[in-house]
């Protein structure tokens, strides 16, 4: 059966002259600013504050905690972003996730007034605060869909930035409250410290957000051709997007999500390594993660505002692959490092099931080698990915070349 041929509508050539509605682009990067701190503020000191309101708590049941509040981000990525599809709707999604995140850090913030379920508030209140993150997928879909295609590497830069800057801030507002140490003061019955602090901090900037969406956020999608749109030309085709390129991007938004665990057990691993105090925790570990996240974000910046942004972004994905393999190859035992410490790391542990023991023997025996090994395989996997998926690493092209067979929903059609 032969395919049929269509005409190319003229609304391909109107969203090359539409405007990005720059203002929205900047409240979006100061709202993934102010989610980036939501995600990062809580690194440094969530396990001394678990540990000190609930001595029944274990190194075990932290990694549960942190990895339901990944679970819970996990799920509400896909929820808010149906939602954000059907409704076509930014501002909803992102009022939910704001109003569920604040009244998770209202929670963290006042769980030690409820022991002997200290923890169990405090694993409901993480799960809670993991809804923020999940808007993250609708506030930067919006950037892609309310940015002309010239402006869309600029506009990306700019949010990646304003996350980044948020991810770097968040252990720098911790270390903020540090003078206020563990007792802090009294309002009440309420214990005002440098953990319950930084929650209350952070309830605020909830409000914040839902005030700054609400008032400063212009839903205009330039970016896009609206269903009205589609039905009023009957010409316009819409090419279907390579599925493979875009199983390999999620592969690596996958395995960049794996740094931020190693982030979030910086706390106890870091005062099981090297014996340091609750509070030199908060600090090292939020100075640390602060120089980490400034690099980033200067490589953000210089992709939005330098010739970088010319560069081919093939090229970009490569040069940091690179980066992360060198990154796991540094952490790897290698002979010159000097030995462990010598303290009684389990007291930090504390105590632990047979079958964990018998892991942490394993462990003991072949060191985190394999660990860093692992990390660089699939580092590997996504760069040989790339390579061999290089020409189909392109933008979505709207307009085909002439006489070049195109699928799209119906079957195939032909640009004359």
């Amino acid at each position: 059966m032969t395919a049929p041929v269509k005409k190319i509508s003229v609304r391909e050539k109107e969203l090359s002259e539409r405007k990005t509605p720059w203002a929205s682009v900047y409240v979006i990067a100061f709202l993934l600013l102010l989610t980036g701190i939501q995600m990062s503020i809580y690194f440094t000191s969530t396990w001394q504050y678990l540990s000190e309101n609930d001595e029944s708590v274990t190194v075990d049941f932290f990694g549960v905690l942190l990895a339901l509040q990944a679970l819970s981000s996990a799920f509400a990525n896909p929820l808010f972003g149906y939602w954000n599809q059907i409704s076509t709707s930014t501002r909803k999604p992102v009022f939910c996730a704001c109003a569920i995140a604040g009244f998770g850090n209202l929670l963290y913030a006042f769980a030690y007034l409820a022991p002997p379920y200290v923890k169990w508030v405090m694993l409901f209140s993480r799960i809670l605060t993991g809804f923020s993150p999940g808007a993250l997928g609708v506030l930067r879909s919006f950037i892609g869909t309310a940015s002309t295609q010239e402006d869309r590497m600029k506009a990306v830069s700019i949010t990646n930035a304003g996350f980044t800057a948020g991810f770097f801030l968040g252990p720098t507002i911790q270390i903020c409250f540090i003078p206020l140490g563990k007792y802090g003061f009294n309002i009440g019955p309420f214990i005002i410290n440098m953990y319950t602090s930084a929650a209350l901090f952070m309830t605020i900037i909830s409000a914040i957000s839902i005030i700054l969406t609400y008032f400063f956020l212009e839903e205009n999608y330039v970016g896009i051709i609206s269903e009205e749109e589609k039905s009023q030309d009957p010409y316009f085709v819409l090419p279907k997007f390579d599925r493979l390129p875009v199983l390999l991007l999620f592969y690596m938004w996958w395995l960049m999500c794996g740094v931020v665990c190693v982030e979030s057990m910086a706390a106890p691993v870091t005062i099981a390594m090297y014996n340091w105090s609750r509070e030199d925790a908060v600090l090292y570990n939020g100075i640390i993660q602060t120089v980490s996240c400034v690099f980033t974000f200067i490589v953000n910046f210089s992709l939005a505002a330098t010739k970088l942004k010319t560069v081919d972004n093939r090229l970009l994905l490569l040069a940091g692959l690179g980066f992360f393999k060198l990154f796991f190859v540094l952490h790897m035992p290698l002979p010159f490092y000097t030995g462990p410490l010598d303290h009684n790391w389990s007291e930090e542990a504390g105590n632990r099931p047979r079958i964990l023991r018998v892991y942490g023997r394993l462990f003991e025996l072949s060191g985190y080698k394999w660990i860093m090994v692992y990390h660089w395989t699939i580092v590997t996997v996504a760069i040989i990915s790339t390579l061999l998926l290089w020409r189909r690493l392109v933008p979505l092209k709207i307009t085909p070349s002439h006489g070049e067979a195109t699928r799209y929903k119906l079957g195939t059609f032909y640009r004359m």
